[in-house]
């Protein structure tokens, strides 16, 4: 689900405009859908148009592979480094 982190400016204005007339489960807004039980909270999944699911999560794996290696990291690590002095 794509929503804002809870405590952040944006979660406050996104809780604010949901107020108005909030999406509940059971008692529970939307908003707080950390707090509905696991077996009822709403699945918000809906299809790529192109991609299966299997590809998407393979794709995103490549691109957290690529982000998470070792080289990647270090140059990270360097640039860092280097813009800190």
């Amino acid at each position: 689900m794509m929503t804002p982190f809870p405590g952040t400016v944006d979660f406050g204005r996104w809780e604010k405009e949901q107020a108005a007339d909030p999406m509940m489960v059971g008692a529970i807004p939307i908003t707080r859908y950390w707090m509905i039980p696991t077996e009822v909270r709403p699945k918000m999944f809906t299809p790529h148009p192109t991609m299966s699911s299997g590809e998407i999560r393979m794709r995103t794996q490549k691109v957290w592979d690529r982000f998470y290696s070792w080289p990647a990291i270090w140059e990270t690590v360097r640039l860092h480094s280097h813009s800190a002095r």
